[in-house]
């Protein structure tokens, strides 16, 4: 998930789809995940909170410790994002 800009961008492009009518319109669930080092999104997701406090990255996964976005967690908040753990 890193900073969040693609899944947003994934949610998107199935709107369009559906407008478009090449998919059918109904429930559908994105699956994002973040290295434990540096998961500000999720760890915001599980406190209930709208505030992504900045983490200094603590992972090998370097292409996942990268800037959130704040629209992710919008996204996360109220699209239903499935998480586990």
């Amino acid at each position: 998930m890193a900073g969040g800009s693609l899944i947003t961008k994934i949610r998107k492009a199935f709107k369009e789809l559906v407008a478009l009518g090449l998919v059918e319109d109904k429930q559908v669930r994105f699956f994002g995940a973040q290295a434990t080092g540096c998961s500000p999104i999720s760890t915001a997701v599980k406190n209930n909170t709208d505030v992504i406090e900045p983490q200094r990255p603590n992972t090998i996964a370097r292409s996942l410790a990268i800037a959130i976005r704040p629209m992710a967690l919008c996204f996360a908040r109220h699209s239903r994002v499935g998480r586990m753990g």
